[in-house]
This record gives structure tokens, C-alpha cells and sequence, in this order.
């Protein structure tokens, strides 16, 4: 008997990230769930800004270390764009949305030309039938039709496959989604500092007619009036009241204030959630040795997001590709120095002065 059905593929579409940050799936459709429902938001807390510009910025000041001719594709993915603001954007786009696209193109003959970024909210992923292929479907927006591209053929970066569920082995999930409650706090808090020095000269304020049964319009009328006092030409001039009325302030909860003051959700927490240590991005330490191992904490947490760049383009590419550490370590070469000088000088050195002068050249430093 002839199945009619053999054609027929069953395919499942995964959340791409999006330029939402990922809260909770209600019908198989990804939904953001409170305030902080996008990117462009979640930059406009400095603190997110902060780290997120940290991390992207260093992880694109390294240099890739692999074979041509991938390295200078890697090194030049886009003639639209520099290399460091090309990688910064894909390390932006990840750590935001926890996911991040990037085209393949190649020519006629096989042979990568360029890369490409694709906005997360362009990119539909589909997880084929028994999990067989990954695909990516693709709407430009500039005029290109929707194109379908197969996992060799797209740099899909993830910050965090985190495995829980039958989706989340497939898409990365951003920090940010561990910042939900935190972030909307600190939101909180600021609107009330701000909407707190905006009526600091006018207030909030009850005026309390005693032994008066006032109408609507007699209510509005003393309102209206107290405000005219108050705004325009007449703000900080003195407030005049006769007998029958008594001025009062709205005070705000002092549990409440205290609580917006001391919760602990600023840079310390946003730096807990990217796995970086606050003390060095705030440049706060006791000791020059504290700072040092707040530095190498840090580039120790480094390391799980050029992981996931490096291991993609492995994979993808069928290359060994690196990320050198050393612009970030040492910018100025200055350790290089001296490290050179201890091990080429004194009663048994470890380098001649040939082997030194070689380093140097092959540092580019002579």
C-alpha cells in the first residue's frame, strides 16, 4: 500500500531571540513578559549599556588566529562596515538577545567572500523533522526576497544553550532574562527619583478645608487655583492661604524609599548576570593585587563568550580559529618588555639575544 503521506516533513519553528529579550513561551510563540521587553530598552539602562559595550568592545579589539583564507575574511567580514564595529555588533546582538546571525556568502566557485549580520527579528529558525537539520529562513528588508539558508551556510552565535526544554539546546538565551525583576526594579526606582526632583519644588500636596462639605466643582475651583500659585511665573513665590484652608505634602513611604535606595540591583547585579566582576569594570579595589585578580576574573569570563564565537566559526569554517587575549592584556607590550629583558639578561639566560630579537619581529614590535 502506497503511503501518501512519504513527501510530507514535519518542521518546527524555534524562537530566534528576536530583539526581544525572551521571558515566557505561551503557545509555542515566544512573549515578552513585563517592561523590559526588547534591546533598544534594556540599553537604556546605563548599567546594561555599561558591560554590554565592555564585553562586545574587548572581545572585537582580539585578533583571530587561523589559516588563509579565512583569517582575512575574518579579519575584513564586510566592506559596508569596519571589523571592529563588524564584531561588536555580533557580540552586541548575542549577549542582547542571546542569539546572533551571520551569513556565509560565497561565490561561484565556493569561496567565502563576506559575512553578513542579519538582525535577529529577520531570522525565523526551523528545527527540521527528528531534529535532522537546522534551517534558517531569512526576510530582508531591502528588497531581497526571503532567502532559506542551511546550517552550513549561517554563523549562529549563541551566548547560552542552556538544554532545558526541547527548544533551548537550539537558540541562546541572553543574560537579561535573569535581569527581568532586577531591571524593573532599578526602573522603578529611578521614575520615582526623577518624578521625586521634578515636583521638589512642587510637590504633591493636600489642602484640607476644615468643617466644609465641598462640590466637584468647588474641589477643582481651590485646586486651580492653588496651581496658579505655584506654576508658571509665580513658581517659588510664597503661597498664600486664608484661615479656612491648611496646606499639606504627600511624603513618600519611608520603607518604601529606603528599600528603592539600598535594594542591591544596579551595576553589581547586571555584572553577576554576565559572569564579570563589578570591581573591575568600576575600577573599585583596595590593592593594586586586588585589581589584578579582578582583571583576571575577568578574563577568565572572557573566555565563555569567545568560546562561543570561536567554536562556531570551527565548526562551521572546518578550521581551528582562535582569539588572542594579548591587546587586552597587554596593550602596550610593556610586560612583553620585561618579561624579555628577565629571561635574556642575567647569569643564566633562558633566550639569546637572537631568539629575543626574533620574538620582537614576529610581534611586530621591530
Amino acid at each position: 500500500m502506497i503511503n501518501p503521506f512519504t513527501k510530507f516533513t514535519r518542521s518546527q519553528y524555534l524562537p530566534s531571540g528576536n530583539s526581544s529579550v525572551p521571558f515566557m513561551i505561551s503557545n509555542g510563540v515566544l512573549m515578552p513578559n513585563g517592561d523590559w521587553t526588547n534591546a533598544s530598552s534594556a540599553l537604556q539602562n546605563s548599567d546594561v549599556y555599561s558591560i554590554i559595550s565592555k564585553i562586545s568592545g574587548d572581545i572585537s579589539l582580539m585578533k583571530f588566529k587561523t589559516n588563509e583564507p579565512f583569517l582575512s575574511v575574518l579579519n575584513k567580514p564586510s566592506k559596508m562596515i569596519s571589523s571592529f564595529n563588524f564584531w561588536q555588533s555580533v557580540v552586541a546582538q548575542m549577549l542582547l538577545s542571546g542569539n546572533s546571525y551571520v551569513v556565509i556568502n560565497k561565490d561561484s566557485k565556493g569561496v567565502i567572500t563576506n559575512l553578513e549580520l542579519v538582525p535577529t527579528q529577520n531570522v525565523n529558525v526551523v528545527l527540521a523533522d527528528n531534529s535532522a537539520d537546522i534551517t534558517y529562513k531569512v526576510n530582508y528588508t531591502d528588497g531581497r526576497p526571503q532567502t532559506i539558508y542551511t546550517s552550513d551556510e549561517m554563523l549562529h552565535f549563541r551566548c547560552f544553550a542552556s538544554g532545558v526544554g526541547t527548544d533551548s539546546q537550539w537558540v541562546g538565551v541572553s543574560p537579561l532574562m535573569s535581569l527581568v525583576n532586577d531591571l524593573n526594579i532599578s526602573d522603578y526606582s529611578k521614575k520615582l527619583s526623577l518624578s521625586t526632583l521634578k515636583n521638589a519644588i512642587n510637590p504633591s500636596a493636600i489642602i484640607t478645608v476644615p468643617d466644609a462639605i465641598l462640590s466637584a466643582e468647588n474641589k477643582n475651583n481651590i485646586r486651580n487655583a492653588y496651581e496658579a500659585q505655584m506654576t508658571g511665573d509665580n513658581t517659588g513665590k510664597a503661597l498664600i492661604l486664608d484661615q479656612s484652608a491648611k496646606l499639606s505634602t504627600v511624603s513618600i513611604d519611608s520603607n518604601i524609599a529606603n528599600f528603592l535606595n539600598n535594594a542591591d540591583f544596579s551595576r553589581d547585579q547586571v555584572a553577576k548576570a554576565f559572569g564579570v566582576s563589578s570591581s573591575y569594570l568600576n575600577g573599585n579595589g583596595d590593592a593594586q593585587s586586588s585589581l589584578d585578580m579582578a582583571q583576571n576574573m575577568y578574563f577568565t569570563s572572557l573566555q565563555t563568550y569567545m568560546a562561543s564565537i570561536t567554536s562556531e566559526l570551527e565548526s562551521k569554517l572546518g578550521v581551528p580559529v582562535g582569539l588572542s587575549i594579548e591587546t587586552l592584556v597587554d596593550p602596550t607590550n610593556q610586560s612583553l618588555f620585561n618579561n624579555l629583558i628577565k629571561l635574556s639578561t642575567g647569569s643564566n639566560p633562558v633566550f639569546t639575544s637572537e631568539q629575543t630579537q626574533q620574538i620582537l619581529t614576529e610581534k611586530g614590535l621591530i
